[in-house]
């Protein structure tokens, strides 16, 4: 399952290119970098990615609760231990939740 497809199966809201703020909640999610993990013979790959993920929700509390879902959610061993900041954005007039975590990937449970 990919992380967009976590964020709007688990939290139950959309992942937009950018925030809306007459939206009660929402994500932004992007994969900011990629390198390469392990090279085998051909037959299998490993990488690393790294994700942030923007939560942006108009009630504080109903933020806190998402980010504990999601934490929840990546709480695999393919992912490693997310840095979480919370703020309110001026801008949006939103509560934004910024998650940083890297994912494993590829054939890592061969």
């Amino acid at each position: 399952m990919t992380v967009k497809e976590i964020i709007e199966t688990e939290l139950n809201i959309p992942v937009l290119n950018e925030p809306a703020p007459l939206m009660p909640a929402c994500a932004t999610c992007i994969d900011y970098y990629t390198t390469s993990g392990l090279n085998g013979d051909g037959a299998g790959q490993e990488w690393v990615s790294s994700y942030e993920v923007d939560l942006w929700y108009r009630e504080r509390m109903a933020l806190e609760e998402a980010v504990k879902k999601l934490l929840k959610a990546i709480g695999l061993p393919e992912y490693s231990i997310p840095l979480v900041e919370k703020s309110c954005d001026p801008a949006t007039k939103l509560w934004r939740a910024i998650i940083k975590f890297e994912k494993m990937e590829g054939d890592i449970c061969d």
